[in-house]
């Protein structure tokens, strides 16, 4: 069996309206899209593998993962041609808060497999059909509501690895997209989440943390210039020196010479350089 899909008609709920749903089967490769909805749509990884790629992020997948596609964003997906995948979609209109799903592209909800399995037989409800479905979107969202206290501690999680791994690697060629697909998120939620429990984006982290450490390469450990700004992943020492001058008010020769010389620090950023 290849591509089914569960026709529908359009019963205008208020809450929550089905309006689209379906399975795929894949033996060999498979790709589609890219395409879009106005509405929610959900894929569910019966089994198998593959790979979604929504609003251009990457995102692999497996058997228990949703991938969320939120109004008018674009997906396109292929599956893994070693291991094709199983899986099943719903759509539907969402006049109903549900921050979980608002905030991810891909969710691990093993839990969720039964009401998907639901879905994929409601082709065999003759009457209500609509109103079927309709009562296996909110099973799930009561799920999804049930995980917003785990999701809530993952998040702080997921915040304390990204502030590590930027510690440890911040003389790595790293970017905040990487880092947001490398855990499964989109780069406009880690940046939100990020911003409200550390103040300030994942961007300005990277950056504060190497010039912090520049500084003090050049004032404990007396480097020059150009070996601190490689040392802190800076491969184009102009953009350095300005990046650096924004931050503390003069070039990083002139504060180097100013511990050189014994004298007052200056004003900007004493509070970053332990010394």
């Amino acid at each position: 069996m290849g591509s089914r899909t569960i026709f529908l008609i359009n019963q205008y709920l208020k809450d929550v309206n089905p309006r689209e749903a379906g399975e795929e089967i894949c033996r060999t490769e498979s790709k589609a899209g890219p395409f879009y909805r106005p509405h929610y749509l959900l894929h569910y990884v019966l089994s198998g593998s593959g790979t979604f790629y929504i609003d251009g992020q990457r995102h692999d997948a497996v058997r228990g993962q949703l991938a969320i596609l939120h109004p008018y964003e674009v997906m396109s997906h292929v599956t893994n041609r070693d291991d094709p995948w199983h899986y099943c979609w719903v759509g539907f209109e969402l006049n109903l808060d549900a921050p979980v799903l608002k905030n991810h592209k891909i969710l691990d909800i093993p839990q969720a497999e039964h009401i998907f399995q639901s879905i994929i037989r409601s082709e065999q409800v003759l009457q209500g059909k609509e109103l079927y479905l309709c009562g296996k979107i909110y099973e799930l969202l009561a799920i999804l509501q049930q995980m917003e206290g785990q999701t809530e501690r993952q998040t702080l999680d997921t915040i304390a690895k990204m502030k590590n791994y930027i510690d440890s690697n911040y003389h790595l060629p790293l970017t905040v997209e990487k880092l947001a697909q490398d855990m499964h998120v989109s780069r406009s939620y880690l940046s939100t989440v990020f911003k409200r429990y550390v103040g300030c984006s994942p961007h300005q982290y990277l950056m504060d943390t190497r010039l912090k450490h520049a500084a003090e390469l050049l004032v404990v450990e007396r480097c020059s210039v150009s070996m601190a700004a490689a040392q802190c992943g800076y491969m184009d020492i102009y953009n350095f020196s300005r990046m650096f001058k924004k931050k503390y008010g003069i070039s990083p020769s002139a504060y180097a010479d100013w511990y050189m010389r014994g004298e007052k620090r200056p004003e900007e950023g004493l509070s970053d350089v332990g010394i």
